[in-house]
């Protein structure tokens, strides 16, 4: 039992990432360095790129009100990163230190904020 919101963590019918946020527990990010997907069992994700093209991350379908940033730390000269939500929209990292932050809303991920791209 979390003694930081005891009361949040015994209302079950709350989502489980806002559960486990209320418990105190820390969360290291998820790190890529190659293309692939992006795990949504993660609160975030860093990008560490270290190719001359663009590199390709998938990321799939969350739960309502579920929250992700996604950071660009390293990249190489050229190249950047683009990540593809399910619904299609994409998210384009062409510097390092850009992030999105994103929110699962209306059965997609939305940016709130961030230096990426979002198209």
């Amino acid at each position: 039992m979390s003694a930081y919101h005891p009361q949040l963590i015994q209302n079950s019918a709350l989502p489980w990432f806002i559960q486990v946020l209320a418990s105190g527990r820390s969360f290291p990010p998820e790190v890529l360095d190659a293309a692939g997907a992006i795990s949504i069992a993660t609160r975030s994700t860093v990008l560490d790129i270290d190719d001359a093209a663009d590199v390709d991350f998938t990321i799939a379908d969350g739960e309502e009100g579920q929250e992700h940033v996604i950071v660009l730390r390293t990249m190489a000269d050229t190249g950047g990163a683009v990540v593809t939500a399910v619904n299609a929209d994409t998210y384009t990292f062409d510097a390092a230190d850009e992030f999105a932050s994103l929110i699962f809303l209306g059965g997609q991920w939305r940016m709130i904020a961030g230096t990426a791209t979002a198209a």
